[in-house]
């Protein structure tokens, strides 16, 4: 079996090629490089490669303000570095906005630590500010680097970068960002790209009462978040909405990508939980997870992955699991939701040529868990798509547990399937291991359904595909 994940290739502006994700590579975004992660694994030198190579473009930019003191003019792109003996007492914040200089150009804020101590700042004291803001100039890249010893806390949002143009918004976290509102924000205006890396020693606490409580969050005509780290979202102590990863596009054609290696728990109290949320125009979503995904809600409706096409021709949706995705809630869960899209794969497995050799999974399989208390709960639930829903699993746990409500494992919504239906799930076989393939859905109070096409106008349209190989 192998994992079968869209290529996102396309032009940008100034004519370089991209390409974000295929498969196990993930691959430096217009540059024509790349890297591939080992030991299932994002190695840091491959996250900080990806954002230092876009922001190598023409030199010349001095900066508006001296929070972190003057600017390096003799390095390309131009730098200011932000260390404990600047920053000490930067309460309100640290912020450039290259717009306000005569001459243009790529920019890097550099969070960093001294021979005197670890970076640290705290605006805990401001609610009406961000901890570190920056603003690219037209059509250049904006990047924040913040180091392994660098601790920020904000009652707001963390790091925020905003570009125009075909400018790269960026951001690559090493350390510590404590938010209570949105920790890591990307904005690359309606043409640029935007993306964030958090490496294994990055840890994201995003806790808050407010409405919504945000981890990662980009926009532009393409996005992409890639974490190694720890990521941790909860409006638990208030009634807002708790969000891990989302991705918003700015314009049709536009790509929205994750993909997980690390941790990401997402947590709420009365609203919703969801894990991923990907909303493109006739674009491409993809998310990819071999790390650990849980979304828990107390009485809300927890969600794992939500992806929402707005277009109408030529939206395609690539979802993959090989690690542990488990999504709770005392009210609704579902574990995947897909509206609008042409085309839907999804890929679910415990597989060595889909993870690595090198990881042990004798223990147990992979696992799709979905488990809900009232309602119905769905596995995974696909409303108005437009082609053909491909749903391969091997050698991964699926469990659907209604509670005291009902459970469906697949089901249609809306307008149903315009194309086929095919499902597929089998043991796996390889060198270290044996993992089954199951496909369980139960409900102690309620009515427990596999498969639910019949409850919309007009279900699917093709052929149906539902067989397994080994499992049950």
């Amino acid at each position: 079996m192998h994992l079968h994940l869209r290529l996102f290739a396309r032009r940008c502006k100034n004519q370089h090629p991209c390409r974000m994700l295929e498969n196990k590579q993930i691959t430096a975004a217009c540059d024509g490089t790349s890297g591939r992660k080992r030991n299932n694994q994002v190695s840091k030198n491959q996250i900080l490669g990806t954002i230092s190579l876009l922001a190598l473009m023409t030199p010349g930019v001095a900066w508006a303000s001296d929070e972190c003191g003057p600017v390096n003019t003799a390095s390309n792109p131009q730098t200011v570095t932000c260390t404990g003996a600047f920053a000490s007492a930067a309460t309100n914040g640290i912020s450039y906005d290259a717009n306000t200089l005569a001459t243009n150009g790529p920019i890097e804020l550099r969070i960093a630590s001294t021979v005197s101590g670890a970076f640290s700042l705290n605006t805990t004291g401001n609610a009406a500010v961000d901890a570190v803001t920056l603003v690219g100039a037209p059509g250049y890249a904006a990047t924040i680097w913040s180091y392994a010893d660098s601790e920020i806390y904000s009652a707001r949002n963390g790091l925020v970068v905003r570009t125009s143009g075909t400018g790269t918004a960026g951001i690559s976290l090493e350390g510590t960002v404590n938010a209570r509102a949105l920790g890591l924000s990307a904005d690359a205006g309606t043409d640029g790209m935007a993306i964030v890396s958090i490496v294994d020693t990055g840890v994201l606490d995003v806790e808050g009462s407010g409405a919504f409580v945000t981890g990662v969050s980009t926009r532009g005509a393409a996005g992409l978040v890639l974490t190694a780290g720890a990521i941790t979202v909860d409006s638990s102590s208030g009634s807002g909405t708790a969000t891990g990863i989302e991705f918003v596009a700015a314009g049709a054609g536009s790509f929205g990508g994750a993909r997980n290696v690390g941790t990401l728990s997402v947590t709420s109290g009365s609203q919703a939980a969801v894990g991923f949320s990907i909303n493109t125009i006739d674009g491409e979503g993809t998310v990819q997870s071999t790390g650990s995904v849980s979304v828990t809600s107390t009485s809300g409706p927890a969600i794992g992955a939500i992806f929402r096409d707005a277009g109408s021709t030529s939206g395609t949706t690539s979802f993959a699991n090989g690690g542990s995705f488990t999504v709770s809630s005392g009210g609704t869960a579902t574990g995947l939701s897909v509206t609008g899209s042409v085309s839907v794969d999804i890929q679910l497995a415990t597989d060595e040529q889909f993870l690595s050799s090198t990881v042990d999974y004798s223990n147990g399989p992979s696992v799709f868990s979905v488990t809900g208390n009232s309602g119905i709960s769905y596995g995974m639930l696909f409303t108005n798509i437009g082609g053909d829903v491909v749903i391969n699993a091997r050698g991964q746990e699926i469990t659907i547990d209604g509670g005291a409500g009902n459970a469906t494992g697949i089901a249609a919504g809306g307008s149903g399937l315009l194309g086929g239906f095919t499902f597929h799930i089998s043991d796996a076989e390889y060198s270290l291991g044996h993992a089954n393939g199951d496909f369980t859905v139960t409900s102690a109070g309620g009515q427990a359904t596999g498969f639910d096409f019949m409850s919309v106008s007009s279900a699917v349209d093709g052929a149906i595909d539902i067989g397994s190989t080994g499992s049950s």
